[in-house]
């Protein structure tokens, strides 16, 4: 996949850009867990959502997600590097 476009520094359009985030799934290698993931980035919308910040920068790159072996996943190196565009999206919002 290609490298992800910067993301938007106004907090409606970051929210939607990130609900429309799709990751490379996958198969015999390791990845991040899905449905962690999804939830990590749900929590990141609410926490937007409601003009609060719940996650920090550092908490947005840091964050321990679960890997899964063979029964598929996301691509590691796509979510770290989405990751890294909303850390600083956010850290612009301040």
């Amino acid at each position: 996949m290609p490298p992800f476009e910067p993301l938007p520094t106004e907090r409606a359009a970051l929210i939607a850009r990130i609900k429309q985030v799709s990751f490379t799934p996958t198969r015999l290698r390791r990845g991040y867990d899905e449905r962690a993931v999804d939830d990590f980035l749900d929590a990141v919308i609410a926490s937007l959502a409601a003009s609060s910040v719940v996650f920090t920068p550092t908490q947005i790159r840091e964050r321990e997600l679960p890997q899964v072996g063979f029964k598929g996943g996301y691509d590691i190196e796509e979510v770290d590097d989405f990751r890294a565009l909303i850390a600083e999206a956010v850290q612009l919002l301040h």
